[in-house]
């Protein structure tokens, strides 16, 4: 159920009439949704692949590694062509002899995965440099800023249930979109941006025994109203 349907509320706490509740909740989902395109539209223009850096080199050295060798040890096997990436990036570390990426494993497996999708539909390769920057370009849209409109996307869904005010809720979310660390980070390859994202999800999606320990909405309604219920 979602909060709004239950009646409308003005920024003073009056109640609004019925048939005006509805065109007035229209007009602040209109305001929300222009903030989520607001954001799409940053992060497809916003988007630069053309200079990379140790943040993109380095995951670029364990997909390279992981579609060639079938390892996480970016340092090349005895007779092969050398890693391109590792010699590129600083962010490397000696693990059992070998090198491995400083960056946490988990963004590198999913950029693997896009890569060889994108490698067997459009032929894009990482030994072309045009075609590093077109693959680094469609990873970062859709794995960070993917991440970056969905933590928005759940950010509204959660204040509908939380903040009756429906201005507040509006600067609430130009601030979470515009005016913290996401916003500067949804245009690089990061884990920043999709731990953001996967927090978010989490707080929506409990498991039943976290719902079930959650308070009863005031008028009591059940916790399965809440978000994620």
């Amino acid at each position: 159920m979602d909060p709004d349907d239950t009646g409308a509320v003005g920024a003073y706490g009056e109640d609004i009439p019925h048939q005006q509740g509805i065109g007035f909740r229209g007009s602040v989902r209109v305001f929300e949704y222009l903030v989520l395109w607001a954001a799409l539209v940053f992060v497809l223009l916003g988007t630069d692949a053309k200079s990379l850096g140790d943040t993109a080199t380095s995951r670029l050295a364990t997909v390279w590694s992981l579609t060639r060798h079938h390892t996480f040890y970016i340092d090349r096997p005895a007779g092969e062509a050398p890693n391109p990436f590792e010699q590129r990036t600083v962010d490397k570390a000696m693990a059992n002899g070998r090198l491995i990426s400083t960056k946490p494993p988990i963004l590198p497996l999913l950029m693997t995965g896009e890569y060889i999708v994108m490698r067997k539909l459009l032929g894009w390769q990482l030994e072309r440099p045009d075609d590093v920057q077109r693959l680094v370009w469609v990873m970062s849209v859709t794995l960070v800023g993917g991440a970056y409109l969905i933590t928005l996307l759940f950010f509204l869904r959660t204040l509908r249930f939380v903040v009756q005010d429906p201005a507040i809720r509006v600067l609430l979310a130009l601030s979470l979109a515009f005016c913290t660390q996401l916003w500067g980070y949804s245009t690089t390859i990061n884990n920043h941006v999709p731990a953001a994202g996967r927090s978010w999800w989490r707080s929506i999606s409990p498991s039943a025994s976290e719902r079930a320990s959650w308070p009863r909405r005031p008028g009591g309604s059940s916790s399965s109203d809440w978000p994620g219920g």
